[in-house]
């Protein structure tokens, strides 16, 4: 169903059915159960956005959330069989409407799956405690709003990696609110 050039921004398999995948597309979101011999476009509300960014909970697989452009952030509870736009303040235009933020990065904390991360390309960095319900912008101690990508290092303490424009910031403990310190790499 999509046309021959069509982007693909991201891509999820179901950790405990590796035969479900989620693909997001410049056309929307897409689902295979068939390890992606065939597609369909799963019904998302909005679904005439850009899908950048998708994240699958390690342990709780049916909670699934995705990042768009223009930005926002969906979730599921169910697998992907409905969703839901959530409650959560992002720009919606930058440098004089020049730019359209978008949602690039999403990671669900691998130690707890009611900590969600979520960068916004040119609108900084955002957590929440509480599956998404909730949203903290957390932006001291970035060299750049325009964030690129987030990892989290489990462990303690923990390490969660964010990617901006510029260089790589590092945080290693978000409940104390301690801010991000930036590391360089050239």
């Amino acid at each position: 169903g999509l046309f021959a050039e069509s982007d693909v921004r991201a891509i999820a398999v179901r950790p405990d059915n590796p035969a479900t995948l989620f693909a997001g597309t410049e056309a929307g979101l897409y689902r295979s159960d068939d390890s992606a011999e065939s597609w369909s476009k799963v019904d998302l509300p909005g679904n005439d956005r850009q899908i950048w960014a998708i994240a699958i909970g390690p342990s709780t697989t049916d909670i699934i959330f995705v990042g768009t452009c223009p930005s926002a952030l969906f979730k599921s509870e169910d697998g992907g069989e409905s969703w839901r736009q959530l409650e959560v303040e992002l720009a919606e235009e930058c440098a004089g409407g020049a730019i359209t933020p978008r949602v690039t990065s999403i990671e669900i904390d691998p130690d707890d799956s009611n900590t969600i991360y979520a960068g916004i390309e040119i609108d900084g960095f955002r957590h929440s405690t509480d599956g998404g319900k909730t949203w903290t912008t957390i932006n001291d101690g970035l060299s750049s709003l325009d964030i690129h990508g987030i990892t989290v290092v489990p462990g303690q303490p923990k390490t969660i990696v964010v990617a901006t424009n510029n260089d790589i910031c590092i945080c290693h403990d978000l409940q104390t609110r301690q801010p991000l310190e930036v590391k360089r790499h050239y």
